[in-house]
């Protein structure tokens, strides 16, 4: 019998569709950062979002490209 590898998604992957409390305004052209799980992250809207997201603001995560989430 072969073993098929399963597909575990890092912990980054894991992120995507979790809730962000924006920290720092996120816009187009001047990332900001979010705050998932307790840890503090740079952010920039996802393409076709709604942004800019202010402080305080509640975001949902996108995608994560490296240490930078896309939210909307």
């Amino acid at each position: 019998a072969r073993l098929t590898p399963r597909s575990v998604p890092s912990n980054a992957d894991a992120l995507v569709g979790e809730r962000a409390l924006v920290m720092v305004r996120v816009a187009e052209h001047a990332p900001g950062q979010v705050k998932v799980r307790d840890e503090v992250w740079r952010a920039v809207p996802a393409p076709g979002s709604s942004g800019p997201f202010e402080q305080g603001v509640v975001v949902t995560v996108e995608s994560v490209d490296g240490v930078t989430l896309s939210v909307r």
